[in-house]
């Protein structure tokens, strides 16, 4: 009569083994500041960090953006920057990483000195953002903060109202490496279905022995 008892012993650890393994991991976030990179350095360039690689370019690349140390309030050492003169007005910047992210925030300045500028961010899977900007008391260029999450995504690609933007401190969430991709988000299995299922498995054990 300890039979069933001990088989169901056996399953519980088998079942839960299995469902751990089906769970996909949390993922955690990943920064970029350009701290890595040299003053000067230009578009095209990548930067690595936690097993995650963001390439950085633009529509008027080669030598579009340009790495230089921060002269802004808000955003930290060095910055992405396209100074909006001459030929180099109104570019775009695209950002795409070696994996799918589900969210991303990032500070940036814009070269208006007013209120009415923004910056706009657009996902390779339909994915938008705008976000507006102020000078900061003593500062003369707007800066402000942008952020997303959505569907997963590999490619963002950033547009401003102001001739010139820069942009700093990128921190995105990836997707966990085994996770879903192709614009769905890793779905983790609730305790209660953990246990439930456990349970279920262990009883169709019993009933087999009945």
């Amino acid at each position: 009569m300890y039979r069933p008892v001990v088989d169901l012993l056996w399953t519980i650890p088998a079942a839960l083994a299995l469902l751990l393994i089906g769970s996909p991991a949390h993922a955690t976030p990943v920064s970029f500041g350009f701290t890595d990179q040299p003053q000067g350095a230009t578009t095209p360039l990548s930067e690595s960090a936690g097993g995650l690689t963001a390439s950085f370019s633009s529509s008027g690349d080669p030598l579009a953006f340009g790495i230089v140390e921060s002269f802004f309030a808000t955003l930290p050492g060095n910055v992405l920057v396209d100074d909006g003169v001459g030929a180099d007005a109104n570019l775009t910047l695209t950002v795409t990483f070696s994996r799918q992210i589900t969210a991303i925030s990032l500070l940036f300045a814009l070269d208006d000195t007013g209120t009415d500028g923004t910056l706009s961010l657009a996902t390779n899977a339909g994915g938008s953002a705008t976000a507006g900007a102020a000078p900061p008391s003593g500062y003369q260029f707007a800066e402000g903060a942008l952020s997303f999450s959505g569907a997963a995504f590999s490619t963002i690609t950033l547009t401003s109202t102001a001739p010139g933007f820069a942009v700093d401190a990128f921190t995105v969430i990836p997707v966990p490496v085994g996770g879903v991709t192709n614009g769905a988000t890793p779905i983790q299995e609730p305790p209660s279905l953990v246990l439930l299922g456990v349970g279920l498995v262990g009883l169709a054990g019993l009933r087999r022995r009945a």
